[in-house]
């Protein structure tokens, strides 16, 4: 019997823990580790339920991301096909995998066989969706005369609808005197910033309030009362209440202090003498008693330590004044607690009413609203049994994936369908597979509690059986042991009690890899360098401790890569390597890292807009236009491509000498004579004329077509961001006309405008798009790395502060017990004002903040197959813990080896990898090239660039799309007429329509077009299309020529075969160019020759 894996609680064999979970009969709930294949089986039970005989279109799979859906689907899909070509004996092995009983072989074979034809022509195929997929499958099932139904579009980003719904909200104040005084007294208490800050959050939390609110009448009212209720034992004790009760004692305990020998006590009474004849406010003369009576870190003051003998009855009168003084002071933080939320709820209600309105405007829903919508559909009597009885008919077996990251309103929607069947014997097959110990994405209102109590419900109404594996297949045994010791001691990490995961299991694995875990001591900080006094900015660079941490310790990881490279020799792959951070801000420096060695890499990395070089420009200039005197700004205008000035001219303008004897910046400008400086004060000057006249949209639009914006951005932009960076221009545009209707008071609040979208774009959380894998180094964030396993895996910068132990303060307290239907409390922690009755609620978020700090550093570490780094850096001020402190207490830390000094520069040249470097690495040098060039901005382009554009655009001969669209977007790229384009075109479709070519422009085959290179050498190399056929990797050049290719394209393609060769070292590789008339020519690696290929069967030869 192998451990680890328990059916209802006992320890069982493999076979029977399998024949439990795959049973298509069966109810399941599995609790699966890391690396436990729950994946493969949720797929094998899809397939496990076909072969028996059930209908494609009765099984409804959910999971929670589009990319595990696909992952799912293609699964699926793969094994029933193999199975249908399969031999007998392969078939049967591959039927006993799937834990087929040996009696239901034979009909099992003979299914499997047509298997794939049934599930791939059948009217209703497999269901297999994400819960917002499914859901909108529902609402698309609505009638259309249902108003649920009749929003358009769903919106995935609201950072747009976001700020045009404050503005929205402040035109409603504005126009409300009773909201307009309530807005007024509630900045005043807090601040404009902090304000609008907190209010801000009603709209993240606006699905738990609408929740917590629906049957009430009206909501606000309802919120107060029920805090209101809440408080209402401490708010009995006022000021007043407590005069009245100890006016007497407490007169009486300032005489019997008196006559106390002790000083301590004398202070005492005199302070509290005072006290009792302030001329004050019963709440002044409250403060002034407790700082009688307590300490400035609020504890009773130690009277009578001194003292021979104590007097019993004087220390029990004074305690009872102490305690009597705690009751007030909780009183009146509740009675300011009661006034501020009364602000809160009506102005963030106000605020959400805004924000629904603008989407109503718009046609749009988001996915909080679906869930909503569908959860209110089920439990109404009317219109939600049309909508059950459907959902009664249809589905027959529910699967669920990742159950950890369910939230309680989706949990409700999918009780509420069940619920109908609780102890039915018709009710659907239940498979659940999750593992709360993964529950990482709080911030999406994911509950790990909901597991747990999900797991006891489908045992008492659906006969579901328990099922655990604590056996994983990824990681190896020294990368096993470490986790174990992390998280067996106190149930985690941290200690915490709490956790829904229930105690940690230790996990067994059943890999052979002996693996390895390296801890490495902290990099000591820098010495601060100041900068001087009188900094001249553009000639001393500001200094930034936190960012010179991070790129020296970015640096000292890629000394260690490198080293494990030289190991390892020919069999590395940089493919095998994933680095994860806690946060996003520390991508930046160690993709910087990565590009200084040379190393190949892919990030999910995604800044807010204002990220992009081209956006911050555009920023700069509305600056300037509104205020000249902006020097920094005015700098980067000038030295940005808009008007291309070098160092040498900006540090003209600003003179080291005594600014008042020397003009300089915007005067110096405009006083000089030279033609250079001239043209651009005349430039900037007419274009603020413009800003003083017209809408911010206008103006940037009127300065885009004067001074061909796009056009000079894109002469000097690297070729793989020349479409980001001119869609970002157009952002700018859009933004100025689509933000507030275009309507701005003025440039700075255009800034303003900017500055906001930015943050809250980068402030969103929906799934980071990870980018397909190539032989190059991952670097993400480890909230994206859910479902990702690497042999390498480096924990980046892990001394950092974990969750605090005390809760934390102004954000949204809710209170949503799991399988309530919804909230039973919602309120603001605003900072200084906790109440005792509130208190416990606060410790158990903030123990959960803890137990989810342990569930993404479980998460982390479970990544690595073979090998485990963690790295961090010293911080100024002392950490209490970290998750560097944790692992350094499990495995000693060990120093950096010498040669992996920090100082990236000791590098010596045969030390640099002998790999390919993606065209970032040479921004730079691109970008200046491209600046000191002296070719016009735009040039003619020839029928060539065209062709090779149309074919990138087209990307593939199956692809649907609108010609129109494709000459339009191809004319934007290149800046030529549609009609030029449109010229061109037959030549594009002949190679796309050619059967001899349709393997290159195949959707089965993956391609990249184009593919830009640096070789070893540090040439730039552009390959017009990159295409993955099999195991060989065809490098293909577009030519607009009518015979074979020359010698120049042979040593181009050579060259290119040469780069490639570095980067898919295993793989063969082939060399092509297709000509505009549709032939084709491969590049004899022999000869040196090009080779006329006819037919097909020769692209095997």
């Amino acid at each position: 019997m192998i451990a680890g894996l328990t059916v209802n609680g006992t320890q069982v064999k493999e076979a029977i823990f399998y024949q439990t979970a795959l049973n298509p009969q069966g109810s399941v709930v599995i609790q699966a580790c890391a690396g436990s294949g729950k994946t493969w089986m949720l797929a094998a039970r899809v397939v496990r339920l076909l072969l028996a005989g059930t209908s494609p279109s009765s099984i409804l799979a959910i999971t929670f991301t589009n990319k595990a859906a696909t992952e799912m689907r293609n699964r699926i899909y793969g094994w029933l096909n193999e199975m249908a070509l399969m031999e007998d004996e392969q078939l049967i092995q591959a039927l006993r995998n799937l834990y087929v009983p040996q009696t239901h072989l034979q009909n099992a074979v003979l299914r499997a066989r047509n298997l794939a034809i049934e599930v791939l022509s059948a009217r209703d195929s497999l269901k297999i969706y994400t819960f917002h997929a499914w859901f909108l499958r529902l609402k698309s099932a609505l009638p259309i005369s249902d108003s649920a139904a009749l929003f358009s579009t769903v919106n995935t980003a609201p950072a747009l609808l976001e700020m045009n719904a404050w503005q929205r909200f402040l035109n409603d104040v504005a126009a409300s005197p009773s909201l307009l005084k309530t807005y007024g007294e509630f900045v005043a208490e807090l601040g404009l910033e902090n304000s609008k800050r907190i209010l801000q959050l009603f709209i993240s939390k606006r699905t738990e309030w609408f929740c917590y609110t629906e049957q009430a009448a009206n909501p606000v009212s309802f919120a107060l009362s029920a805090l209101q209720r809440l408080h209402e034992p401490v708010l009995q004790a006022t000021p007043e209440r407590f005069f009245r009760e100890h006016s007497q004692s407490l007169g009486m305990l300032a005489i019997a202090l008196g006559k106390s020998s002790g000083k301590k006590a004398q202070e005492c009474a005199d302070k509290l003498m005072a006290a009792s004849m302030l001329d004050a406010s019963p709440q002044d003369k409250i403060a002034a008693l407790k700082k009688a009576v307590f300490t400035q870190e609020g504890a009773p003051r130690q009277l009578f330590s001194a003292q021979k003998k104590i007097d019993l009855n004087l220390i029990a009168h004074f305690k009872e004044i102490a305690d009597a003084l705690i009751q007030v002071s909780e009183c009146l933080n509740a009675q300011r607690l009661m006034v501020l939320h009364h602000s809160w709820y009506t102005l963030g209600h106000a605020l959400v009413l805004a924000y629904e309105k603008e989407k109503a405007e718009r046609g749009q829903a988001d996915f909080a609203d679906l869930e909503l919508m569908i959860a209110r559909l089920l439990e109404d009597p009317s219109a939600g049994a049309d909508l059950q009885a459907r959902l009664d008919t249809q589905i027959k077996h529910l699967l669920i994936d990742e159950f950890q990251d369910t939230n309680p309103l989706q949990w409700r929607i999918v009780r509420q369908w069940l619920s109908g069947y609780e102890g039915n014997n018709e009710r659907p097959t239940v498979f659940v597979v999750g593992d709360a110990k993964q529950s990482i994405y709080r911030f999406r209102r994911a509950d790990p509690a909901i597991f747990p109590a999900a797991s006891l419900y489908f045992k008492e109404y659906f006969d579901a059986a328990l099922l655990a594996t604590q056996r994983t297949r990824r990681n190896a045994i020294t990368v096993n042991d470490f986790v174990n010791q992390l998280f067996s001691k106190n149930n985690g990490p941290w200690g915490e009690k709490s956790d829904p995961a229930g105690p940690f299991t230790q996990q067994i694995t059943t890999s052979q890899e002996p693996g390895k875990v390296e801890v490495f001591e902290r990099l000591a900080l820098v010495e601060r360098q100041e900068a001087p006094l009188a900094r001249h900015p553009l000639t001393v660079p500001l200094t930034n401790d936190a960012e010179s941490a991070l790129l020296l310790q970015a640096r000292a990881v890629v000394r260690r890569l490198l080293e494990l490279m030289h190991e390892q020799k020919e069999s590395w792959q940089w493919g095998q390597v994933l680095i994860l951070t806690r946060a996003r801000n520390a991508l930046p420096e160690v993709q910087t890292a990565l590009r200084e060695a040379g190393i190949p890499y892919e990030s999910s990395h995604r800044g807010g807009l204002l990220d992009a070089p081209e956006v911050a420009d555009m920023q700069a200039l509305a600056k300037v236009l509104a205020t000249p005197q902006a020097n920094l700004q005015l700098a980067q205008v000038l030295r940005c491509p808009l008007f291309g000035f070098s160092d040498t001219d900006l540090l003209s303008l600003w003179p080291l000498e005594d600014p008042i004897v020397q003009p300089r910046g915007w005067a110096a400008l405009a006083a000089s004579k030279q033609p250079l400086y001239q043209a651009a004060y005349q430039t900037l000057s007419r274009w603020r004329e413009w800003a003083g006249k017209l809408p911010v949209h206008d103006v940037f639009d009127r300065i885009y077509g004067e001074h061909e914006v796009l056009k000079k951005y894109a002469a000097v932009t690297p070729l793989q961001r020349t479409d980001a960076a001119i869609g970002n221009l157009l952002r700018v545009l859009e933004l100025a006309l689509d933000a507030h209707a275009g309507r701005y008071p003025s440039l700075s609040r255009f800034v303003q405008t900017l500055e906001e979208f930015s943050r809250v774009e980068s402030d969103e959380a929906p799934d980071e798009a990870l980018p397909e894998a190539r032989n190059s180094v991952l670097l993400t964030t480890i909230h994206s790395a859910k479902g990702l396993e690497r042999d390498i895996v480096v924990l980046f910068d892990t001394h950092r502060q974990i969750k605090s132990k005390s809760p934390a303060s102004e954000q949204v307290l809710i209170v949503w017990p799991p399988g309530a239907p919804r909230p039973e409390h919602f309120s603001c922690l605003f900072s200084g004002l906790n109440t005792s009755m509130r208190e416990h609620w606060q410790m158990q978020e903030a123990s959960r903040a803890r137990i989810e700090e342990g569930a993404l550093l479980y998460v982390a570490a479970t990544r690595a197959k073979r090998h485990l780094i963690i790295t961090g850096s010293e911080k100024r001020s002392k950490l209490k813990d970290s998750w560097w402190e944790v692992c350094a207490g499990h495995r000693p830390a060990q120093p950096w080896p010498d040669h992996a000094s920090p100082a990236l520069s000791h590098l010596s040249e045969h030390d640099l990898p002998k790999t390919v470097r993606f065209v970032e690495s040479l921004s730079g040098k691109v970008k200046n090239a491209a600046t000191e060039s002296t070719r016009p901005f735009v040039t003619a382009k020839t029928d060539e660039e065209i062709l090779h554009t149309l074919l990138e655009l087209a990307g593939n001969a199956e692809r649907k799309f609108d010609r129109d669209y494709l000459f339009q977007k191809a004319g934007q790229r290149l800046i030529v007429p549609f009609q030029k384009v449109q010229q061109v075109w037959p030549k594009a479709l002949k190679i796309l329509s050619s059967p001899l070519l349709k393997v290159f422009f195949s959707l089965e085959n993956k391609a990249y077009s184009p593919w830009n290179l640096v070789s070893a050498q540090g040439e730039l190399q552009r390959l017009d299309r990159v295409v993955y056929w099999g195991n060989t990797v065809w490098i293909l050049a577009f030519k607009d020529i009518e015979g074979p290719p020359g010698t120049v394209q042979a040593l181009q393609l050579t060259a290119y075969a040469k780069t490639m060769r570095f980067l898919e070292p295993k793989r063969s590789i082939r060399c092509a160019v297709i000509t505009s008339e549709a032939s084709l020519f491969v590049l004899d690696d022999l000869t040196g020759e090009f080779l006329p290929i006819v037919d097909p069967s020769q692209l095997h030869l």
